[in-house]
């Protein structure tokens, strides 16, 4: 049984444009796969995202640095059906949030754990997460600001260390301040930068 598939380019190349059905396919033909890299790549998010959680169940690990043809959601949603998703890997990629009280749920730390932080449909399962050098975009009434990209906050970085029980490795753009009081706080956390 195949259990692992890297689609994923070279550096060195241009990056590949397929359309969703070879992803769709392999999904089919592989069911057992428990990861897979897609890094570089240029397919529809939603429809990959879809097939692929739909025929492969079992899957743990899901790869796809250099995403930023299309934007996927902070809160996760893309996830939602990958119910035994343990590690996602999204360095230089581009994110969007959802319309105001959302976003600012998402980035205050004045909100608890009971709101929602980054990866909210699949914080409770998540043991290795990296998302390094990533922006976001707001959606404000509906339409994204292309002009707003920036960093993810570092208040959304700690919210979501800290609302994910079974974390144990976060690869960030966290600030050494604020790794060392996360690492403080729950000394059995790997918490690693980039930089």
């Amino acid at each position: 049984h195949v259990t692992s598939l890297d689609l994923s380019q070279l550096s060195s190349w241009p990056k590949l444009s397929t359309s969703s059905s070879l992803p769709k396919a392999l999904s089919y033909l592989l069911p057992n796969l428990r990861r897979i890299n897609l890094s570089k790549i240029r397919v529809p998010r939603t429809s990959v995202m879809s097939e692929v959680s739909k025929r492969c169940p079992n899957l743990e690990s899901f790869t796809w640095h250099h995403r930023r043809e299309e934007h996927c959601c902070l809160l996760g949603s893309e996830f939602e059906r990958f119910k035994k998703l343990k590690e996602i890997h999204m360095d230089d990629s581009y994110f969007i949030t959802a319309d105001g009280e959302v976003a600012r749920m998402l980035f205050s730390l004045d909100f608890g754990c009971e709101t929602k932080p980054i990866f909210t449909v699949c914080k409770s399962k998540l043991e290795r997460v990296s998302i390094c050098n990533n922006l976001y975009e707001g959606r404000y009434n509906g339409r994204i600001e292309k002009k707003a990209m920036r960093p993810i906050p570092q208040e959304a970085l700690m919210k979501f260390v800290r609302c994910c029980p079974n974390l144990k490795w976060f690869r960030s753009d966290l600030t050494p301040e604020n790794k060392a009081i996360l690492q403080a706080e729950n000394p059995n956390i790997v918490l690693v930068s980039l930089k």
